[in-house]
Parts: C-alpha cells; structure tokens; sequence
C-alpha cells in the first residue's frame, strides 16, 4: 500500500457553497484517485473515536451517499 499524506484536520467543513465550489467537489468525486482515497481515508482514521466501525467502511458507505445524492440532484 502506498504511503499516505495526512492533511491537517479542517475543522467545521462549511456547505452552503457557491456552485462553482460544488461543482468542483462533484467533479472530484466522480474522478477519485487513490491518493484522493487514501488522504481520504488517513483523516477519517485519525479523527474517528476507535472501536466505533472501520475507517475504510464508513469512507466507503460515505462515498457511495454522495455519489446517489450527486446522481439524484443530476436527474
């Protein structure tokens, strides 16, 4: 597995955006790469509380309600 970059934490992550902001995440989402992915995935590691479920099932769960919000808004 490759290395991953932790990124400092965000803190309040704010979604009354422009639509160019969102248009913008839309187009990361449907475009992931895996170094995406795995920034992804080492802040949710971090800032998760352990023992509540695994990291790599909730990005996962979390991704897959994104990409059905984003196929729903697109209809």
């Amino acid at each position: 597995m490759s290395s991953t970059r932790v990124a400092p934490s965000r803190g309040y992550v704010n979604f009354n955006t422009t639509p160019e902001v969102r248009a913008e995440r839309k187009r990361k989402l449907q475009t992931m790469t895996r170094e995406l992915y795995d920034e992804l995935l080492a802040n949710l590691s971090r800032t998760m509380r352990p023992g509540f479920c695994e990291p790599g099932e909730a990005l996962n769960e979390a991704i897959l309600i994104a990409m059905k919000n984003t196929m729903a808004k697109a209809a």
